[in-house]
């Protein structure tokens, strides 16, 4: 299977299509939407979580917690970040990031990503489609990336910054975050 061809097809139609225009949009969510997360069968190439930081899964991390770092091209990855910062540095590949996470840094191109919960996601680099359940503070740069989010930590809106061109920012229901997940995990 080439998993990288098809990639990050999920996350940016899911963006492309709740998206118009080159201006942050933040939308409104379809109403009756479902509230489940399952991400527990997440494919994974067995390179993700670094088991450093002790706790359980969402447990913040203790002091001396390494930042969780993703890299590679053409990856399929499953990671806990355990409340660690976590950084991808990638291309063409697919990340689930499970648990409550710091700061979030996206770079590279092509990459298709999905974080259950972050304080901070920056996303770097282009045509990267990202989708966040939920997230405090958004900054989107470069070129023509799409990034979803389902609830704001504080507020109903988390505060955007967007620079680059093209960029794409916009609120989607939990139903259809889950749907594009679902979709992304099968490839």
């Amino acid at each position: 299977m080439h998993v990288s061809k098809l990639l990050p097809a999920a996350v940016m139609t899911l963006a492309l299509s709740v998206m118009t225009g080159c201006a942050v949009d933040v939308t409104t969510p379809a109403e009756g939407a479902s509230s489940s997360l399952q991400t527990t069968g997440a494919p994974s190439t067995g390179a993700a979580a670094d088991s450093s930081a002790g706790g359980a899964s969402g447990s913040p991390p203790s002091s001396t917690a390494k930042p969780l770092q993703l890299t590679g091209t053409n990856n399929v990855q499953s990671a806990d970040c355990r409340g660690r910062d976590t950084t991808i540095e990638a291309d063409s590949s697919s990340f689930f990031i499970e648990g409550d996470c710091g700061t979030v840094t996206v770079s590279g191109s092509n990459n298709s990503i999905y974080v259950e919960s972050a304080d901070i996601l920056t996303v770097r680099g282009d045509v990267n489609g990202v989708a966040v359940k939920t997230v405090s503070t958004l900054r989107v740069e470069g070129l023509n990336n799409g990034v979803v989010w389902v609830r704001a930590s504080n507020g109903d809106h988390p505060e955007v910054t967007a620079g680059g061109a093209t960029n794409r920012v916009a609120r989607v229901s939990e139903q259809q975050y889950n749907d594009a997940l679902t979709e992304d995990q099968e490839l």
